[in-house]
């Protein structure tokens, strides 16, 4: 491990990163094969804890696509 990080666990990067796309690409992509058979719950940006929590009123955490 790195002195004073938490980057690498015996020689394994530890980091997992997560990435926002507006309801409008989200809603485009899942009309698609094999999109449109994805079982999982759209998570609205508004209610996701991880989206909040990086959001800040100088950075906007949605992806520019």
């Amino acid at each position: 491990m790195l002195s004073g990080s938490h980057a690498y666990a015996g020689g394994v990067a530890t980091h997992i990163g997560q990435l926002f796309f507006d309801r409008d690409l989200v809603t485009a992509v899942e009309a698609r094969a094999p999109y449109h058979s994805n079982g999982q719950p759209f998570v609205d940006l508004l209610e996701d804890g991880v989206a909040q929590a990086a959001a800040t009123a100088d950075s906007d955490v949605l992806m520019d696509w």
